[in-house]
């Protein structure tokens, strides 16, 4: 739960929903009207007057805000390189310096917003399945003796 000016922007299974300082209700935030990417949300940390960062089960989202309406929602999840996969509940902050912090499963994951011009541009991890070069399997080329099993073992110089 955070405030933003006079109203609470609560974390909730559902959304995230805006009450006032009366307590009623002014919006619920939601998947199914694409202001989020998943309803289930269990960290809000704000990270400006009109920025919110949600982590949820499958990621963050960087919820950008024109008043009180959704303008933008950016999403970062495993396959964009957000290695922290599932958000803690009540485990984000924001930083002296601005960064915001997102406690998740496996670790602290760390956004900087104001040093990059898209946070959610982070190079993926790339898993390879198979190595072929030349549709031969790279165990059964010249270059056997740095691979083993298709695990890496040093790294390979290729002539082209």
């Amino acid at each position: 739960m955070i405030c933003v000016d006079d109203h609470i922007l609560a974390a909730t299974p559902e959304g995230i929903t805006r009450v006032n300082s009366n307590g009623k209700i002014i919006n619920e935030y939601t998947s199914a009207r694409n202001e989020s990417s998943s309803d289930n949300v269990y960290v809000l940390v704000q990270g400006g007057k009109d920025t919110l960062f949600a982590g949820q089960h499958n990621g963050v989202d960087m919820i950008v805000f024109d008043n009180q309406k959704v303008r933008m929602v950016k999403h970062i999840a495993r396959e964009s390189g957000f290695h922290g996969m599932e958000a803690v509940v009540r485990s984000g902050a924001r930083d002296f310096d601005g960064s915001i912090w997102i406690g998740t499963v496996n670790g602290l994951y760390r956004i900087f917003p104001k040093q990059l011009s898209d946070p959610f541009r982070v190079a993926p991890e790339i898993h390879a399945k198979n190595i072929s070069l030349l549709n031969v399997p790279i165990e059964k080329t010249a270059y056997a003796n740095d691979f083993l099993n298709g695990i890496q073992l040093n790294t390979p110089l290729f002539t082209h």
